[in-house]
């Protein structure tokens, strides 16, 4: 008797043993990235980044919520969702930083479920927007005072100013230059000294036109000026011309230029490339909207690349003269 006793409990032992090593773990949570770090944002822009919430266990895992805190949580956003997150699977989740003013951004994303509170704290930088500027460069340095034509918004007048030195900071004489000519400027004359191979000119500016001035300009950039739609240069120093996606319209003439960048230009409108001596081909087949196109007068032959519904059906407003000829391929 006492034989099957013992026999009978050890069997009962080992069967709660074994159930013991069956029983299945709960649900875990394994989050990719463990913490969410955006890029430095300009303010009134908004940026996006991809949270995973894997659920790496043996049950469900049940999310009751996920929720911002933090003393900056009102700069970002996410839905709060209520899921079953099976054994195995991945939950994407979108989280959404909005940049409203300049400073470092801190929070933390918290996702509440069955196995308890997970948090994942998120980092962030709002930064202000560039400084709209054209950069010009020369290899003659000089005190002598140039005029540009510009156009802005009046507006921005107390904006508007040229830093003759490139120290990046408005000097005594830059200001006192300024106001003295404030009448001129206002009429969108605007007075410039190289007194350095770089003068950097700030402001909203729309136009920008250097025939005013001497044959001094070597380059011209406006890519981080995105006000600027009209531009006109000439000179035969020019060689080199880095544009902004925002152009309407391009005039590039007597200069020494030999090619001219405009895949980007969606908006450009009116091109004129006019008496210029090393122009060797131009690509006008992303510029759907180009109505009016002048070519005329170049030293060198030009290819022109365009795109087939440009070349069956030519618009009335390209007239190019000398040689030149329209190709599917310039290279």
């Amino acid at each position: 008797m006492k034989k099957i006793i013992l026999l009978f409990l050890c069997v009962a032992i080992t069967t709660i043993s074994c159930d013991k090593k069956e029983e299945q773990q709960p649900a875990k949570v394994q989050v990719d990235p463990e913490k969410l770090i955006f890029e430095p944002l300009e303010i009134e822009q908004t940026s996006k980044r991809e949270l995973s919430i894997k659920n790496v266990g043996q049950q469900d895992l049940i999310i009751s919520s996920i929720t911002l805190e933090g003393e900056d949580s009102d700069n970002f956003s996410v839905e709060n969702v209520k899921k079953t997150v099976s054994v195995g699977e991945t939950l994407s989740v979108e989280v959404i930083f909005i940049s409203k003013n300049i400073g470092d951004k801190n929070a933390v994303l918290v996702l509440n479920s069955n196995v308890g509170k997970t948090q994942i704290p998120i980092e962030a930088k709002s930064v202000a927007k560039p400084t709209p500027k054209i950069i010009i460069t020369t290899d003659q340095i000089s005190d002598k005072t140039e005029y540009y034509e510009t156009k802005f918004p009046i507006e921005e007048l107390q904006n508007v100013w040229v830093d003759f030195n490139d120290n990046g900071v408005k000097d005594k004489e830059e200001e006192e230059i300024l106001s003295r000519l404030s009448i001129s400027v206002k009429r969108g004359v605007l007075p410039v000294k190289f007194l350095s191979k770089k003068v950097t000119i700030y402001g909203k500016i729309s136009h920008f036109n250097t025939n005013l001035g001497e044959e001094r300009i070597n380059s011209i950039d406006i890519s981080s000026n995105p006000h600027l739609t009209h531009l006109s240069c000439n000179g035969e120093k020019i060689n080199n011309l880095k544009l902004n996606t925002q152009l309407q319209e391009l005039i590039c003439a007597s200069t020494n230029v030999v090619s001219v960048d405009l895949t980007k230009n969606e908006n450009l409108k009116e091109l004129h490339l006019n008496y210029n001596t090393m122009l060797k081909k131009v690509d006008v087949s992303k510029n759907t909207k180009l109505a009016v196109f002048h070519c005329n007068g170049n030293l060198l032959p030009i290819c022109i690349k365009v795109n087939e519904n440009q070349l069956n059906s030519m618009p009335s407003g390209w007239r190019n003269t000398g040689s030149v000829s329209y190709n599917l391929n310039c290279d």
